[in-house]
């Protein structure tokens, strides 16, 4: 029949998009794991991002993919730190970067709510505005 038919598409089709997310997840942690931190953390933080994101859609549990996007934000508030007093992030990519931090905040805070944790969440809020207020 038409629903029989149109049920193992769907199931196809979601078992290649699992299959997809789970492979790309993989590749952006290998990838993230060659890289040297010094001089690649712009680099470690795209891949933390990545690796979040595929991760969202493999694994079923919102405190684990709360912590990947956590992950990621940790590694680009350490790339946004990362030069130090002689070297600081030129303030031209700073709204970059916020916009960056806000997106990895809001997925983690959602998570966090998903899963039950709420006061995660609003540990990491209250992180949140303490750290990037100082980029302006």
């Amino acid at each position: 029949t038409m629903a029989a038919s149109a049920a193992a598409l769907q199931s196809v089709l979601l078992d290649a998009a699992l299959g997809y997310h789970q492979e790309a997840a993989q590749r952006a942690r290998q990838a993230a794991d060659m890289l040297s931190r010094p001089l690649q953390s712009e680099l470690i933080v795209r891949q933390a991002l990545k690796f979040a994101f595929h991760a969202h859609y493999t694994q079923h549990d919102p405190q684990a993919n709360a912590r990947n996007y956590i992950h990621a934000y940790n590694e680009l508030w350490d790339f946004a730190n990362s030069g130090g007093a002689h070297n600081p992030l030129p303030k031209s990519r700073h709204v970059e970067v916020k916009a960056v931090a806000c997106l990895l905040h809001y997925k983690a805070c959602w998570l966090y709510l998903e899963g039950g944790g709420v006061r995660d969440a609003r540990l990491q809020l209250r992180r949140h505005l303490k750290l990037f207020k100082t980029l302006k």
